[in-house]
């Protein structure tokens, strides 16, 4: 794949200052394992309670929607640090990367698990309007799909360290 010529010139910099410098491709590397533990870990655990509370009663299911947004908060700032930190790694071997359809696919599952979040969230949305058959119904699947989801995408970047 041609790469334009300003971002080769990006890469080409950032590769030089990522492979001469150790401390550099540790923080990044870190920064995306990082995102992905504390963004999934807080993802999963708010997974289970969103389960836990769809089976439970109407305290149980008030707790948990009360919950949730300090959950999206953390999550959200942790899948910003995985993009940005992503980049980095992506720019710091492009040309590898592009040529990797494995590349691809975590591409792809990391947009199916943000567009999972919305819809997470849009469920969300109706429970609190009162709409708590449909709303829990649909923050139950997204629940159990976040989860599918989240370790896909941390599979698919390992694969990706042996693949590229």
């Amino acid at each position: 794949m041609a790469v334009p010529a300003p971002i080769a010139h990006l890469a080409g910099a950032w590769s030089s200052i990522y492979g001469n410098h150790t401390s550099v491709a540790v923080v990044v590397i870190f920064g995306h394992v990082a995102a992905l533990l504390l963004g999934g870990g807080a993802a999963l655990a708010a997974d289970r309670m969103i389960l836990d509370a769809a089976r439970g009663d109407t305290a149980r299911r008030a707790s948990c929607l009360e919950a949730l947004p300090r959950v999206h908060r953390v999550v959200t700032r942790a899948l910003a640090l995985a993009v940005v930190t992503g980049v980095l790694l992506t720019l710091a071997d492009l040309e590898t990367f592009l040529a990797a359809g494995v590349f691809y696919l975590k591409g792809a599952l990391f947009v199916l698990l943000l567009v999972n979040g919305l819809v997470l969230m849009a469920g969300e949305r109706a429970a609190r309007r009162g709409e708590d058959a449909r709303g829990w119904r649909v923050m139950r699947t997204a629940a159990f799909a976040s989860g599918v989801l989240w370790l896909a995408v941390v599979f698919g970047g390992v694969l990706l360290t042996k693949m590229a």
